[in-house]
């Protein structure tokens, strides 16, 4: 004698309906990894730690995320990004060291530590500047 299971439709449905949600979460979809750090800042005050000179806020703005950083306002240069604890490392594959003092950035490589950090402001501090953001 053979058994038959016989599934009422509207437990199909629920069981197609929960099967279709899982596959739609778990899309290619990239979301970011550094908690409150990913986003785009722009700065808002900049302290010289030698001078104690505190410049204003400015159209420059540090777009972090993943494992990129790219600088704009005042042209655009990307660089690679390390963020640990309380460290953050950003590394340009540039030649002209130059061109990133624009953001306060004095090295090829510089590592930043992060004072403070929330979902709307963050602090920068390094070897010669105090940078305060707003997340824009």
């Amino acid at each position: 004698m053979k058994t038959t299971i016989i599934i009422p439709i509207h437990r199909l449905l629920v069981a197609i309906s929960i099967m279709a949600f899982l596959a739609l979460m778990s899309g290619c979809r990239k979301g970011g990894i550094n908690g409150d750090l990913d986003g785009q800042w722009q700065v808002m005050e900049v302290e010289n730690l030698s001078t104690e000179q505190v410049t204003g806020p400015q159209q420059l703005y540090y777009c972090l995320y993943l494992h990129t950083v790219n600088l704009t306002g005042a042209g655009m240069v990307a660089g690679n990004m390390t963020y640990e604890g309380d460290r953050l490392t950003l590394e340009f594959p540039i030649t002209s060291v130059a061109q990133l003092s624009q953001w306060y950035i004095y090295d090829q490589t510089t590592t930043f530590k992060v004072e403070s950090l929330s979902g709307s402001h963050m602090v920068l501090l390094s070897d010669k500047v105090r940078i305060t953001f707003r997340k824009y």
